[in-house]
């Protein structure tokens, strides 16, 4: 029994040395691009980040970015709804592009915007990474809309047609939005919090392993710029898929409830990714011209600009962000502007 115990202990301790050693070697030689804490598994929106931490994103020797998230675990300042503060509101919606991957915090677009509009708005940032359509107006209805905004901008990425099937918390039902509980059982709550431990998190050889594992980039499914297949429009079929149609009959539902809260929706996407999808860039134009929304085309504002992407790779890096911030504030303030009765001309 002793014999037995010793080689055990001895087996246990050289896989252990190995182990130390592999990780050094991965460290230094093959280093992973790291992010933690990473989101958590919730109900309502499928994941969101923890309350009140700052996330740390890096490859180490490379770059460095920190998010600090607020108590409701999205980024930026917390505001409790109905708080007197004198200013209008305007809430962001989005992925990865809208939380701000890959610039550190006050670079990202929302903070940019409320900075340029000098007091007169707050901006509440409800972007968080891999977000879809679904989750997204699930956000704005539960949340943002308690804020009674002026201005509703959100931000499109291809992922998120179809992540709306992924995360299908809101769905049009007999023609109202509905929302669907995610429900994980205790082993997937367990198995979940076992691999986002600290140790797991930080090690390069897990990450190793991992980012070979999966097909999605490996800052924790983050979503970057558009693959070159999605550039390709005449490869699409006429007929809209499924999800495209998902897409389109959400967002329609979503513009229609923003209007009737008397709130202004203006839709910017990455590379003029809605135009890849002809049938939803059709719903989009025909929403425009009923005025139910604005289409912002941000290559318009970055065109002059070069070498703008962030070096963890998504298409905005802290130019970008300061380039459509700085845009869209001078777009709402045009917008603000009395306007002169025509009879008064």
């Amino acid at each position: 029994m002793k014999r037995s115990f010793k080689h055990i202990l001895f087996y246990g301790t050289q896989f252990l040395v190995g182990l130390v050693v592999v990780e050094v070697f991965t460290l230094f030689f093959y280093p992973q691009v790291n992010i933690y804490p990473r989101a958590v598994l919730d109900n309502r929106f499928g994941y969101i980040y923890p309350n009140d931490v700052t996330v740390v994103h890096q490859l180490r020797g490379a770059w460095r970015f920190e998010y600090t998230m607020n108590e409701k675990g999205f980024r930026g300042p917390y505001r409790a709804p109905g708080q007197a503060t004198g200013s209008k509101k305007i809430i962001t919606l989005g992925d990865s592009y809208t939380m701000g991957i890959g610039v550190n915090d006050g670079e990202e677009y929302p903070a940019v915007l409320e900075a340029a509009l000098s007091g007169e708005y707050e901006v509440t940032n409800l972007g968080i990474p891999s977000y879809a359509l679904t989750q997204q107006v699930r956000a704005y209805l539960e949340i943002g809309r308690l804020y009674q905004p002026a201005y509703v901008v959100l931000q499109f990425h291809p992922n998120d047609i179809p992540d709306n099937f992924n995360y299908k918390v809101a769905a049009i039902e007999d023609g109202t939005i509905e929302f669907h509980d995610r429900h994980y059982s205790g082993f997937q709550r367990v198995r979940t919090a076992f691999m986002q431990n600290i140790v797991f998190q930080k090690s390069h050889l897990f990450n190793f392993f991992k980012n070979a594992m999966i097909n999605r980039p490996p800052e924790n499914n983050i979503d970057t710029k558009p693959g070159p297949e999605q550039d390709v429009l005449d490869s699409r079929p006429s007929k809209p898929s499924e999800k495209e149609t998902f897409y389109v009959d959400l967002l329609t539902a979503f513009s229609r409830e923003v209007a009737g809260d008397s709130v202004s929706l203006i839709l910017i996407d990455v590379d003029g990714a809605y135009q890849r999808f002809p049938a939803i860039w059709e719903a989009i134009r025909k929403m425009e011209g009923d005025g139910l929304l604005t289409y912002l085309d941000t290559r318009e504002w970055l065109k002059d600009q070069r070498g703008y992407d962030s070096p963890e790779g998504h298409a905005w890096g802290k130019v970008a962000h300061e380039v459509i911030g700085l845009n869209l504030s001078a777009y709402i303030k045009i917008q603000d502007q009395p306007r002169i009765p025509a009879n008064d001309l």
